[in-house]
């Protein structure tokens, strides 16, 4: 008997170990390696991935925009694959889960100026007077010089909206079983959301997010980031078919485009990225359900109930689904 790996179900980090390209830095995206399109932020020191319009068609109207984008045309057509995939076209999965966390991470961090995790901070304001894009948010000094004064963004919020944005979050009313209690995840008084799990952060991506966004935010706002909802949950469906895929792979296109003329730079890291090559994947290995790691930690879970670790030795459990039965090796 022979047996072949297919391919590799894991988060984003180890992706890094088990393909051997570090998935950090100027060259993280795994598809595109020295074709994609990152630079780096001197205040924020960290690397983004924008210029996004290079996967547009060539004639679209947004390549020829230079007021809404860094104030360059693009007609740079798309970057090539990675070399040497002819035969083996899906080695690792991007795990559509961790993702999504992330991309919530950033949504909610930005929008409620979550201190530590929003992406519109001060350096970052800095870093668009270098670029030279977006002069209404640059820092300003006041007349005495002792004080920098900062601009509201687009999406920034009052306090009185983070409160009912928060609001939203904490008194929703979900199916049992559906999720779990979402509201101990939102603080009310310091108007923030923190501590929620992987399967809360797709369900408010899902279902939850885009009710505040659209009664509180600008309709330029709010627009990207419902379709950027819409894109995951029609992706992640139990059915889908190749003319469905076509159409959420250019709207995601269409979407991180759209997002990069109101969200800074340093929003725009190698997660907000991914999304583009998600919908391909699904084109090459199946459904989004069947390639997630939700059903492996639910199985690591129950096999941890049954028998947990211990802290003196590492262990590789094994499980006999048919006999129901656990076995375990020393390493």
């Amino acid at each position: 008997m022979r047996a072949a790996l297919m391919w590799t179900i894991n988060d984003f980090p180890a992706y890094a170990m088990l393909s051997g390209w570090s998935t950090k830095g100027k060259f993280a995206c795994p598809c595109f390696n020295y074709g994609n399109n990152s630079r780096y932020l001197k205040h924020s020191r960290k690397m983004y991935y924008m210029d996004h319009r290079v996967f547009l068609p060539m004639d679209h109207p947004w390549r020829s925009n230079k007021r809404s984008s860094n104030g360059k045309t693009e007609f740079r057509p798309p970057p090539p694959f990675l070399k040497g995939t002819d035969h083996n076209l899906l080695r690792h999965n991007l795990d559509v889960m961790h993702i999504k966390k992330n991309i919530v991470d950033s949504i909610l961090g930005t929008l409620l100026d979550i201190s530590g995790k929003t992406k519109d901070h001060a350096k970052t304001r800095y870093d668009l007077k270098d670029m030279e894009i977006r002069k209404n948010l640059y820092p300003k000094d006041t007349e005495d010089s002792k004080r920098t004064k900062f601009a509201n963004a687009c999406f920034s919020m009052k306090n009185r909206e983070k409160s009912i944005f928060c609001g939203v979050l904490k008194t929703s009313k979900l199916l049992d079983g559906s999720a779990s209690n979402i509201s101990r995840c939102v603080h009310l008084d310091e108007r923030k959301v923190s501590n929620y799990k992987t399967h809360d952060a797709h369900f408010m991506l899902h279902y939850l997010l885009p009710i505040p966004i659209k009664s509180i935010l600008p309709d330029h706002v709010a627009i990207p980031l419902i379709r950027l909802n819409s894109f995951f949950r029609c992706l992640c469906q139990k059915a889908i078919t190749l003319e469905e895929l076509d159409c959420v792979e250019v709207e995601i296109i269409e979407t991180i485009n759209q997002s990069e003329r109101i969200f800074p730079p340093s929003f725009f890291d190698i997660m907000i990225h991914l999304p583009i090559h998600l919908a391909n994947e699904v084109r090459l290995g199946g459904l989004v359900k069947n390639r997630w790691m939700y059903s492996t930690e639910r199985e690591m879970g129950t096999i941890q109930i049954i028998r947990p670790q211990r802290t003196l030795s590492r262990r590789l459990h094994c499980r006999d689904t048919s006999g129901n039965r656990l076995y375990e090796f020393i390493l």
